[in-house]
């Protein structure tokens, strides 16, 4: 519906005077930038319409030259001032790769009841640290919205159990699908996904994604056959209000997903956006990356190459694959984080991967996290990789995983109360994400918020008790919290996980900062002799070493190896309890040469 031609608009709660460049509420008059108010109207004009981020910039920025930038910032600040949340939107929503849409109603300023519905929706961003004081992300309102839903992974009912990835990439395909339907709200992956194996109700899984309905299905593959049975359940009554069963050829997997996506949001009433979210049209590299996104998720040494290789591959075989190559973008900054492959040897091949992927979908959010992560890992204008993730937040507001990274940046800066703020809403959006608890916690710990951090790790072991980054961030915290005892116990379940160097490295640092010297040093002679005989240790796995012990001269000498080889600044600002040696001259210059000052 168009507002009606008048000089007053009401929009939502908002009275919107034109003329003055002014929004009022309540007795709050707020002056706006004339392009954001011309960016309101002309969303406005569109009411319960996508508008394109082109159609945007040719209405607003008709005669100047600027970038998609210029609206994704226009839009933030619109909803700051509109007091709306990107991720339960009641003003402006985002729809991703398509543009934005106006929910709130929109008329005459006499037309509209004065006190609208959408009021009681809103969720102010000053409650959002509520999780990093230690607290449970609530839902953003009490009431189920009718149009919800949870996509569970399928089981794998293959006789060969390595199938597992196939159900899962096929129920995350249709979630992305589902995730487009702007007034579908669906929940996150990684919360979704935590129920896998686990024998919780439909129910319980309702309650505890906050959803009215869950899709739930299974797969057996035999050969290029595959079977997939898929049930859409009402949680409150248990029934089954849609089911299937596809007896088809593998080669039909897309046609399979689109008529699922297609199936589920007719059940809603609504419609399924025409712009696809497939990596590729390639099965065999469709295949691959559904293959490498899983090993991606598990994030170990092993899984990691798995990755890379199933990505490389998927790349391969479709050089068109934007996500394929964000996918080795990713694989290579992470696989340098952890020191699991040198820093000079990731460098190079992830700098290809992040370019191809910028030239093929430079607006993809993919792509500009990725472009933000390769910064932050392998640049020494790490600072710049900020405006990145920052974009790829804005372009998919639900993305757990690039507002945490928005706020493990500002964790790395120091800008505390932004940190705890970004941390908290990716925690609110994947609320049972061992990820999210996880980095969360890393990035608490950084800015001294410790009790958050040690909640937010603790909620992560809760999900997953063998989760590393978990037991990372949870030894680290404790140790720095003065409880190295618990800590060293968190630091030997990580390494008898995986004995590679950054977790003994860990436990060295734990031991040591314990008072149990002997043990750390002979931790530190091992990996000298690793070193020795050929293997690859990261210069960030001394660096802790020698920081629990308390060996200044051996801090330098790590640190400054850390810079010869630009160790991810990340790492180092987030991860290294270098704050008791800066008196040291020379530590403090090395320092300041990651701090970018």
């Amino acid at each position: 519906m168009n507002p009606p031609d008048t000089t007053v608009l009401r929009i939502g709660a908002w009275r919107v005077d034109p003329p003055l460049d002014e929004i009022s509420k309540d007795g709050l008059t707020v002056k706006l930038e004339p392009r954001a108010m011309q960016l309101l109207l002309c969303l406005a004009e569109h009411q319960g319409q996508v508008v394109s981020v082109e159609e945007l910039l040719s209405a607003v920025w008709k005669d100047v030259v600027v970038t998609a930038d210029s609206v994704y910032h226009t839009v933030a600040a619109l909803r700051r001032v509109l007091g709306d949340s990107a991720h339960e939107p009641v003003y402006i929503a985002n729809v991703v790769r398509r543009g934005y849409r106006l929910v709130a109603s929109a008329g005459s300023w006499v037309d509209v009841p004065t006190t609208p519905a959408h009021d009681s929706m809103i969720v102010p961003r000053n409650e959002l640290p509520a999780v990093a004081a230690g607290k449970t992300a609530a839902p953003a309102s009490s009431a189920v919205n009718d149009r919800s839903i949870a996509v569970l992974p399928f089981t794998n009912l293959s006789a060969d159990s390595d199938n597992d990835y196939f159900g899962d990439g096929l129920a995350e395909e249709i979630l992305n699908a589902l995730s487009q339907v702007p007034d579908l709200r669906v929940a996150a992956r990684s919360s979704a996904f935590s129920f896998k194996s686990k024998n919780a109700s439909v129910t319980d899984i309702a309650e505890r994604l906050h959803v009215a309905t869950v899709l739930e299905g299974s797969v057996r593959r035999a050969a290029d056959r595959l079977r997939i049975t898929v049930q859409l359940i009402d949680a409150k009554s248990g029934f089954h209000l849609w089911s299937e069963r596809y007896d088809r050829q593998f080669a039909d997997i897309f046609e399979i997903q689109d008529e699922i996506a297609r199936a589920v949001v007719a059940r809603f009433q609504l419609t399924l956006s025409a712009a696809s979210t497939r990596p590729t049209a390639n099965v065999e590299a469709y295949e691959l990356y559904i293959r490498g996104r899983y090993e991606w998720h598990e994030r170990t040494p092993t899984t990691m190459q798995s990755a890379l290789r199933c990505f490389e591959e998927s790349s391969r075989l479709d050089p068109s694959n934007a996500l394929a190559f964000t996918g080795l973008a990713d694989c290579y900054a992470i696989l340098a984080n952890y020191g699991w492959m040198p820093t000079n040897t990731a460098r190079t091949p992830a700098l290809a991967a992040m370019q191809r992927a910028t030239a093929l979908a430079p607006d993809f959010w993919e792509t500009n996290y990725a472009q933000g992560l390769h910064i932050a890992t392998f640049q020494r204008n790490w600072r710049a990789a900020s405006p990145f993730f920052e974009r790829a937040a804005a372009i998919n507001p639900r993305s757990a995983l690039a507002q945490t990274w928005v706020g493990l940046f500002f964790a790395a800066v120091r800008e505390r109360a932004r940190a705890i703020t970004q941390v908290a809403l990716g925690q609110q959006i994947d609320p049972l994400s061992l990820y999210g608890h996880a980095y969360a916690a890393i990035g608490l710990a950084a800015v001294g918020e410790l009790d958050a951090a040690e909640h937010a790790a603790r909620r992560a072991l809760e999900l997953r008790p063998d989760y590393p980054a978990a037991l990372w961030a949870l030894g680290r915290t404790l140790s720095r919290a003065g409880r190295a005892a618990e800590g060293i116990t968190h630091f030997e379940h990580l390494v008898l996980l995986s004995r590679a160097p950054f977790n003994v490295g860990l436990l060295a640092y734990g031991l040591g900062i314990g008072g149990r010297h002997g043990e750390a040093r002979r931790l530190a002679t091992e990996l000298e002799e690793r070193g020795a005989r050929g293997e690859f240790i990261p210069p960030i796995a001394k660096l802790f070493v020698a920081t629990g012990l308390g060996d200044v001269p051996a801090v330098r000498a790590a640190l400054a190896a850390a810079v010869d080889d630009w160790t991810s600044p990340l790492m180092i600002m987030l991860s290294a309890d270098l704050d008791p040696f800066l008196g040291d001259p020379e530590v403090g210059k090395l320092y300041e040469v990651y701090r970018g000052t």
